[in-house]
């Protein structure tokens, strides 16, 4: 294999990745309820042939399709989060690195979509926000980066000329983690945690 179609880390694209150097290795990992499972890992150094930038993917027994970048590391979603929620998520982070004012404006869909599988109430996303928090389900610290990630969303898409930073994309995309860690991911371990005491 010379080269393979695999979602480029840098630019985001799904494009072609030209195998500079490839190294293959016996390895084992775990399936999701926790089997032994061993696999050829194929580990390939490319450029992508869009923005030339560097990568390094692990291929789990040279099945493209089953890759994953570890440089740039790929951001995996939990499986603990809803389907509505991961597909909205996904499509942010398809286009991060490309358009950060389309990235906030799916980061706000996220949240809505997050409100409304929570059931909350009102007639706007903040006092949706507001009405997880007092009903409980999330605390003051979550509800204010869910406020503060909203108002960004809301920035992406009215402010068409605000200069967004990557480091500023970074830190929203690090606040919605944020909320989508306390809301799903943790109460899922704990759950997977408790039916073994």
């Amino acid at each position: 294999m010379e080269e393979f179609i695999a979602k480029c880390q840098h630019c985001g694209n799904e494009t072609s990745q030209h195998i500079l150097h490839q190294e293959i290795q016996a390895a084992e990992g775990f399936d999701s309820i926790g089997h032994t499972l061993s696999y050829l890992d194929y580990l390939c150094f490319t450029v992508c042939k869009t923005c030339k930038n560097y990568s390094f993917f692990s291929i789990v027994d040279g099945n493209v399709g089953n890759e994953f970048s570890l440089y740039p590391l790929e951001q995996s979603i939990h499986i603990s989060i809803p389907e509505a929620v991961r597909k909205a998520y996904n499509e942010a982070l398809r286009v991060k690195k490309v358009s950060p004012s389309a990235f906030l404006m799916l980061i706000r869909k996220s949240l809505e979509i997050i409100c409304k599988e929570k059931d909350a109430k009102g007639g706007n996303l903040k006092q949706k926000i507001e009405y997880l928090n007092k009903m409980g389900q999330i605390p003051k610290l979550i509800s204010d980066v869910a406020n503060s990630t909203r108002s960004l969303g809301n920035l992406g898409a009215h402010e068409l000329h605000f200069d967004w930073k990557n480091k500023d994309v970074e830190i929203i995309n690090d606040l919605f983690q944020a909320l989508i860690e306390f809301l799903y991911i943790i109460p899922y371990k704990l759950s997977k945690l408790t039916k073994k005491i």
